[in-house]
């Protein structure tokens, strides 16, 4: 009679050990390979923002969109439920499907509370009126130096984080206030970055975040490259001016 070698319980034991060096050694990768995807779709989405901003502009005589700031609230509600985004439909194809970036901690969220994962520059906002005014394309020198939008910092509407309630998406994140960033008493506290990382997403996409410029091209920007920027300091979310 022939007897049937199987494993031995060691065999078998060694066999599992390396099946799960293997996944070990897959899961980072396949993680990896999916971050990626999804910073390329978040860069897509933001060149699509940016050649509609730069269709919008050409057909309001060179002003930037307009902010929730200075969006007619709801008649019933009272509430400012537009985010700047909007203004930009009649030259996008489909707002919803670009609004979001898809390694946005709160795209759910954002995505059904009329939200976006992107931020208006502060400096581009005429209802602001911040110093040195840059409310019209026209009165910058450099499309490519001029940062447009940045990604949305999850810090920002914490509220609705913490309900989960789409309805508590505060519309008037869809600018910050970067004109801010590099005033006096941050630059003396060394609370720049900080500063920026309240509302801007600096480590969204592994420790980098996307800008997208007025000429519609988009940058990935490291944090050490905004720690850079800090340390000099230049201020760029400052529009060069003519």
């Amino acid at each position: 009679m022939r007897l049937t070698r199987g494993f031995t319980l060691v065999e078998l034991l060694v066999v599992i050990a390396i099946i799960g060096v293997l996944v070990g050694l897959m899961i980072p990768a396949v993680q990896a390979s999916r971050e990626s995807a999804r910073r390329a779709q978040c860069a897509s989405n933001l060149r699509q923002v940016g050649f509609a901003i730069m269709r919008y502009c050409d057909n309001h005589s060179g002003r930037w969109p307009e902010t929730s700031h200075t969006v007619e609230p709801d008649p019933v509600t009272g509430k400012f439920d537009r985010a700047w985004i909007y203004t930009l439909a009649p030259y996008l194809e489909d707002v919803d499907a670009i609004r979001i970036c898809p390694s946005d901690q709160l795209a759910r969220l954002r995505l059904l509370g009329k939200g976006t994962s992107y931020t208006l520059n502060g400096y581009l906002s005429d209802e602001l009126r911040p110093p040195n005014n840059f409310d019209n394309r026209r009165k910058v020198a450099s499309m490519s130096q001029t940062v447009v939008a940045f990604e949305l910092s999850e810090k920002k509407d914490s509220g609705a984080a913490r309900t989960e309630n789409p309805a508590d998406i505060d519309p008037h994140n869809d600018h910050v206030h970067s004109f801010n960033w590099f005033s006096t008493s941050n630059l003396q506290q060394k609370q720049v970055l900080e500063a920026v990382g309240n509302e801007v997403a600096i480590e969204r996409h592994h420790d980098t975040t996307h800008f997208l410029y007025a000429d519609g091209h988009v940058d990935l920007i490291p944090v050490e490259q905004l720690e850079r920027w800090v340390e000099q300091p230049f201020n760029f979310a400052k529009p060069p001016a003519l």
